[in-house]
């Protein structure tokens, strides 16, 4: 299970970019915006050879926020990922546990930060004995990635949980439950347009109130 399938990407992609720009609730344009006006940047990935992100980095408002490096092992599974600010200064460290079914695929994934005042140590960083988010990857009988579910456990099990759907290998339905099950907002991805190898270019994605959001996709090949 590489990052590219999970983000339902095809081919050896070592770059993406995300650029998104919303509508009101009927579909249209907000009275003070322009077709090509609001248009943001929200997340760039660049990725190794292996089709796992090595870099991330996050946008608020077209700006650069938060910036991620993430370091796997031989088999391709996260071990670390470090958090920067847009100054490019360490604020955070995380290492991360994998636990595997009998057929070698990633099930579970356990994230574990960096108490923060050892983050200045330079001999050793200590780690919250507690996770803070556990992510669980379900499969369909075809052995394809059907679900994740982000569980920020660091809050209590009553807090609610982010489910992604996937269909045919891309993302069909964003999810946010509660601990019962109980659906609290809902998302609905629907692509609008793949480029020559298959991979989604333009998508749309729908709130539960309707509002729209139109997401275009720049990638770049090895």
């Amino acid at each position: 299970m590489t990052d590219l399938d999970k983000m339902g990407l095809k081919g050896n992609a070592k770059y993406l970019k995300f650029t998104s720009q919303s509508t009101e609730g009927s579909g249209e344009l907000s009275n003070t915006q322009n077709e090509g006006e609001g248009i943001r940047i929200d997340n760039e990935y660049f990725f190794n050879e292996h089709s796992m992100i090595s870099e991330q980095r996050q946008y608020s408002s077209s700006k650069l926020s938060q910036i991620f490096v993430y370091e796997y092992d031989s088999r391709n599974l996260l071990i670390s990922k470090d958090y920067f600010n847009a100054s490019n200064e360490l604020v955070m460290k995380s290492k991360f546990e994998n636990i595997l079914d009998s057929n070698g695929e990633i099930i579970e994934q356990t994230e574990f930060r960096a108490i923060k005042n050892s983050l200045t140590d330079s001999t050793e960083i200590i780690y919250q004995k507690a996770p803070y988010e556990i992510m669980e990857f379900s499969y369909n009988q075809n052995g394809e990635l059907s679900k994740l579910t982000y569980i920020q456990s660091v809050f209590g099990a009553d807090f609610p949980k982010s489910i992604i759907e996937y269909k045919n290998g891309l993302v069909d339905k964003q999810l946010i439950v509660d601990a019962n099950g109980n659906v609290i907002s809902s998302r609905e991805v629907e692509c609008l347009e793949f480029g020559k190898k298959g991979n989604c270019l333009k998508l749309k994605s729908t709130d539960s109130d309707q509002t729209e959001e139109f997401t275009n996709a720049e990638i770049k090949y090895y």
